[in-house]
């Protein structure tokens, strides 16, 4: 049986830098996502930090500290969460 003797090496793939403005595009995108997700599935402390990361590096920083702050604030539980309420009456 014949080897392949082939000299070919592997050459690691050239893959091309994102530009400033197509990170900026894309870290905008990421944003969007992260706000449909919060506003669909809920705001979780995960979706709202994300989305500020996003935001900051899409270049507005209004929006990254106020995801960030929404992150931070303490999340009712429990009954407290349901008003009191626990079930349907």
């Amino acid at each position: 049986m014949a080897k392949n003797k082939s000299k070919k090496k592997n050459k690691p793939e050239v893959v091309a830098t994102p530009s400033k403005k197509e990170r900026k595009a894309l870290a905008a995108r990421a944003a969007h996502l992260a706000a449909e997700l919060a506003e669909r599935d809920g705001a979780s402390v995960p979706v709202l930090y994300n989305l500020g990361n996003a935001a900051f590096r899409a270049g507005k920083p209004g929006e990254a500290i106020l995801a960030y702050e929404r992150a931070l604030r303490p999340r009712p539980r429990g009954r407290a969460a349901a008003g009191g309420r626990v079930g349907p009456r």
